[in-house]
């Protein structure tokens, strides 16, 4: 559990370091295109939409703007290790992940399926299972609000007195 906790944070925040990075101008839109064999065109879109960065083109980004792609790198790991976690534990995590195990399989022959939104909830529940909170309401989320989005889940406590 531990393993899938540090690869999924680890991800989301070295993510977030190079998109950082990339807002602040370090490549033009052409030079981006260069380096990710894609149309300025691509590179304007995602750039809009930056949950919308491929983990591949997360790794060539790393590369171009001098920083560490190892983590990123590391995301084809997680799949693995999440079909690893005992049965209960994996069932709880993939329904409040809005994944199932062929899901897995998919992310697991290919890492780059991976979406950011199922990141970041997996990275909530993680939390949340973690902390072992009564109720976790950002885990099971659909969309991914600004307090997800800080990745700190919503905890709420239900106290029933007789």
């Amino acid at each position: 559990m531990e393993r899938v906790t540090h690869l999924v944070d680890t991800y989301l925040k070295s993510r977030m370091a190079i998109l950082r990075k990339l807002d602040d101008g370090a490549l033009s839109v052409g030079d981006l295109a260069l380096w990710l064999n894609s149309t300025p065109y691509k590179v304007l879109l995602r750039k809009r939409n930056p949950n919308s960065w491929r983990p591949t083109e997360l790794e060539q980004l790393a590369t171009a703007l001098d920083q560490s792609s190892t983590t990123i790198r590391s995301l084809r790991y997680l799949a693995d290790h999440l079909l690893q976690l005992p049965n209960p534990v994996l069932r709880q995590l993939l329904k409040k992940t809005q994944l199932n195990r062929v899901k897995l399989r998919d992310r697991d022959a290919d890492a780059d399926r991976w979406r950011q939104n199922e990141l970041m909830l997996l990275d909530s529940a993680l939390r949340c299972y973690k902390a072992s909170a009564p109720l976790c309401i950002a885990a099971g989320s659909t969309t991914v609000a600004s307090d997800l989005a800080a990745r700190e889940p919503i905890v709420i406590s239900i106290q029933l007195t007789a």
